[in-house]
C-alpha cells in the first residue's frame, strides 16, 4: 500500500480571494427565471442528509473535505466552515455566538449566516434587532457542512436553514413551522446602507476597511409586511436606513409549513453589478441545480490530484 503524503493547505489555497477577482466580475443583464417558490420540504432535515458511506457508494474527493478542521484553536485564529467555490467571491458561513469565542466548533448558537457584509437570519415570534438576542441554538448532530452546501436546524425556532453558492451569488432557503409569525432578518455588521427596493427585494452595501461590498437580494415570496431599524429603533414601512447598526425584517404569516427562499448577488462595484451577477449565475429558484454545480466544481478542482492508499482519516486530512 502506498504511503499517503499529506498536503493540508490544498483547500485553503482554492478558497483564497484576490484583488483580481474583485476587478473581473461578470456582467450579464439577461434574466429569464420567474420568481416562484419550490415545493414544501416534506421530510425532516435529517432525512435529507447525504449518506456517502453506505455500501456501494464510492466517495468523491469533495466527500472527504471536513470544513470544520481548523475551527478549534483556543490560542489561535480559527477557520470558518465556509461554503464557497474555488476562488469564489461569495463565501457563506454560520456566524456563531458568542462572537468572540475562538473555538467556532464549540459555539452553541448561530446569530445568522454571512451575506456580503451583512447577516441573514430566520426567526419567529417578535422581531429583535440585536444578533445576540435573535441567535438560535443549534446542534452539530443535525447539520451538514461541506464546501458546496450547508444545512442546519435552528433549534430555538424549529426552522431548517440551507444554503449553497455560485461564484458571486448565494441561494438560501428556510423552512418555517406552521402557525408561527415568521421573519427573515438582514442585519449589518459594519457601517452601511440598505433599501427595500421592491415588494420582494432588498439592496444595500457595507464598508469594511474602506472597501464597499454591495448586495442585491430577492425573496421567493413578497413581504406581507416589513420594517427596518437603526440601532434599536424599529420603524414599520420605512424603506431606507444608513448607519453602523441597521437592519431589515420581512414579516410573513405562516399558517402551514412554508419554505421561503432568498437569492443574493454580491459585487465590489455596485448594486447594479450585484443584481447582474445574481441573474447571470442564479437566474431562477432551482436550488438543487446550483448545489450540484458547486459540488461538481469542487470535485473538478480537488480531483486534479489523484491519491491512492492511506486511511480514511489521512484522506480527510489531505483534502
Amino acid at each position: 500500500m502506498k504511503k499517503l503524503i499529506i498536503l493540508p493547505l490544498l483547500l485553503i489555497t482554492f478558497m483564497s480571494n484576490s484583488q483580481e477577482m474583485k476587478n473581473n466580475e461578470l456582467l450579464n443583464p439577461s434574466y429569464t427565471g420567474p420568481i416562484m417558490s419550490d415545493p414544501l420540504l416534506e421530510d425532516a432535515l435529517v432525512g435529507s442528509f447525504r449518506d456517502d458511506d453506505k455500501a456501494g457508494t464510492a466517495k468523491e474527493p469533495v466527500d472527504y473535505v471536513n470544513t470544520y478542521i481548523g475551527s478549534i484553536a483556543p490560542l489561535l485564529q480559527t477557520t470558518k466552515p465556509y461554503v464557497q467555490l474555488p476562488h469564489g467571491v461569495m463565501a457563506v458561513s454560520p456566524e456563531t455566538d458568542p462572537a468572540k469565542v475562538y473555538d467556532k466548533y464549540m459555539a452553541t448558537r448561530i446569530q445568522g449566516f454571512s451575506m456580503a457584509g451583512f447577516l441573514i437570519m430566520a426567526s419567529t415570534g417578535s422581531v429583535q434587532t440585536d444578533p445576540a438576542k435573535f441567535a438560535s441554538l443549534f446542534d452539530h448532530d443535525i447539520e451538514i457542512a461541506t464546501p458546496y452546501y450547508h444545512a442546519v436546524k435552528l433549534e430555538t425556532y424549529n426552522i431548517n436553514a440551507e444554503y449553497t453558492v455560485a461564484r458571486h451569488a448565494a441561494h438560501y432557503r428556510f423552512d418555517f413551522p406552521a402557525g408561527e409569525s415568521a421573519h427573515l432578518l438582514i442585519a449589518s455588521r459594519n457601517p452601511g446602507t440598505l433599501e427595500v427596493a421592491g415588494p420582494a427585494t432588498v439592496t444595500g452595501y457595507d464598508e469594511f476597511g474602506g472597501t464597499p461590498f454591495y448586495f442585491h437580494a430577492e425573496f421567493s415570496k413578497p413581504f406581507a409586511a416589513f420594517s427596518t431599524w437603526n440601532n434599536t429603533e424599529i420603524t414599520p414601512g420605512v424603506k431606507q436606513q444608513s448607519g453602523a447598526r441597521i437592519g431589515f425584517a420581512a414579516d410573513y404569516t405562516v399558517e402551514r409549513s412554508t419554505r421561503i427562499e432568498v437569492r443574493v448577488g454580491v459585487s465590489y462595484i455596485s448594486v447594479e453589478q450585484a443584481r447582474a451577477n445574481l441573474r447571470s449565475e442564479i437566474p431562477d429558484w432551482n436550488f438543487d441545480h446550483i448545489m450540484s454545480a458547486a459540488r461538481e466544481e469542487w470535485n473538478n478542482a480537488l480531483g486534479r490530484i489523484y491519491i491512492s492508499g492511506g486511511t480514511e482519516e489521512e484522506r480527510t486530512i489531505f483534502y
